[in-house]
């Protein structure tokens, strides 16, 4: 199983920003969507909602499965990383060296 994290669609759009330079806000006005919620998604603090990734892929002229999916992955790696969380913990305690002298 991979370890790794998907990355969070808003550090994605964070990116597409940057490029383009372009603030959040300007986009958020160029798409008619709430410019709170864009800031919550690019700082990574809520999911990408279905809105969203439709006026992300109207804008960017791309398909609509593009965004949800980076939504998708990006939960589902969260999942498998929390699910197994407990058995690595385990795994690492039990490789740890005992000390020369307890207390």
């Amino acid at each position: 199983m991979s370890e790794n994290i998907h990355p969070h669609p808003g550090l994605v759009l964070k990116c597409r920003l940057r490029e383009l330079k372009l603030a959040f806000f300007e986009l958020a006005l160029r798409i008619n969507f709430d410019e709170d919620e864009m800031k919550d998604v690019i700082d990574m603090k809520m999911p990408m909602s279905l809105t969203l990734c439709t006026k992300l892929s109207q804008f960017f002229s791309e398909e609509l499965d593009f965004w949800i999916k980076l939504q998708v992955n990006y939960e589902l790696s969260l999942v498998a990383f929390e699910t197994s969380y407990p058995t690595r913990i385990k795994r690492d305690i039990m490789l740890l060296p005992l000390p020369d002298k307890f207390g």
